[in-house]
């Protein structure tokens, strides 16, 4: 997607709706086996969107930082994922300030839904995955302090 030309529309529109359906199946498919991945919820028609994604790159660069804080030796393969996903992901955020205020509400409905897919999917995910490898991180610290300072 970060190839495609934003001054062209009508490759925008094309190559948003392709990754749209993409991510709707991924979406479905993980709903159906991690409980904590919702359904995909029905298209809306609202004009409301604008507000909704602004600053959606902010926000991913927010969560690529704060994933890079927390590298381990044996995840390394792991965060190069995440960080190379964030870095790709990036553009969007220009996408969203040409797109706002022109008449091309198809495009930010699908930059809504690709908003929505970060936010409910990729997002959730790798918190969750923080949380557990954070956990991990911090029962090996109290067994080592354990093994150190025995009581």
């Amino acid at each position: 997607l970060r190839l495609v030309n934003p001054s062209d529309v009508s490759a925008v529109v094309r190559e948003l709706d392709n990754f749209c359906q993409t991510t709707r199946a991924i979406q479905s498919n993980l709903a159906k086996n991690l409980s904590y991945i919702p359904e995909v919820k029905e298209e809306k028609k609202e004009t409301g969107l604008f507000s909704k994604v602004r600053n959606f790159g902010h926000s991913v660069r927010g969560l690529y930082n704060a994933a890079t804080a927390y590298r381990l030796e044996d995840n390394s393969t792991y965060i190069k994922l995440l960080t190379d996903t964030f870095e790709a992901s990036f553009f969007f955020d220009t996408w969203i300030s040409r797109y706002e205020n022109s008449n091309h509400h198809h495009v930010m409905a699908n930059l809504e839904r690709v908003h929505d897919f970060y936010q409910t999917v990729i997002l959730n995910f790798v918190l969750r995955d923080m949380s557990v490898l954070l956990e991990r991180y911090m029962r090996k610290c109290r067994e080592s302090f354990l093994n150190v300072f025995p009581s």
